[in-house]
């Protein structure tokens, strides 16, 4: 789903230029290369009265975005009083996901590189530690990028990307083994009990 390209697309070129937009945008990166992508727009300036019709209205000045595109836009939309907040996932290999997976010496590594949006500041949340970024480190896997008017850049940062499913697979077969222990035990009380009353 390309939501925020067409998004921006469509409205944002125009409002960036004028400095009349601001927000948040978090990608939260997940093992697997998938991101689930978080964009709230803040509700001032010419966009105090906006909301998520109003969104799709603008984003229909771009000729090129289908119905079905305009429908996702629409459902991922939802607005507070002070905000409007866009949310969806973007699966691995989506031509708008900014995430590569990449072999190194020490194993597989995930890079983030996305465009730095003006007046934007984008939280990139990665699945392990962080060894190299060129933003602002808020902790070990969180590092955070602000855009200005003048120079927009591309920014990045990279992990090692975690072994998939290892601890989920042991976890799920440890509380499996505690489930049939358990129903093991009451069945077997239960016709203890039973054959008591029997007696």
């Amino acid at each position: 789903m390309k939501t925020v390209i067409f998004f921006f697309g469509a409205i944002v070129t125009v409002l960036l230029v004028s400095g009349c937009i601001s927000g948040n945008l978090t990608d939260t990166i997940n093992p697997d290369g998938s991101i689930h992508r978080f964009l709230e727009i803040d509700k001032t300036g010419i966009l105090a009265t906006a909301n998520c019709k109003s969104v799709k209205s603008w984003a229909q000045m771009n000729q090129n975005i289908s119905v079905a595109r305009l429908d996702a836009l629409e459902r991922s939309c939802r607005e507070t009083q002070s905000s409007i907040i866009i949310e969806f996932n973007l699966p691995y290999g989506d031509d708008a996901n900014p995430v590569k997976i990449m072999e190194s010496d020490d194993g597989q590594h995930i890079r983030y590189e996305g465009d730095i949006i003006s007046y934007i500041i984008t939280r990139v949340k990665m699945p392990s530690k962080i060894i190299s970024h060129n933003g602002e480190l808020l902790d070990e896997y969180t590092v955070a990028f602000k855009g200005n008017d003048t120079s927009p850049y591309m920014g990045y940062a990279e992990c090692k990307r975690p072994e998939l499913g290892t601890s989920s697979f042991i976890t799920s077969i440890i509380i499996a083994g505690c489930i049939v222990i358990l129903v093991s035990v009451g069945i077997g009380f239960f016709f203890l009990h039973k054959r008591r009353n029997k007696l």
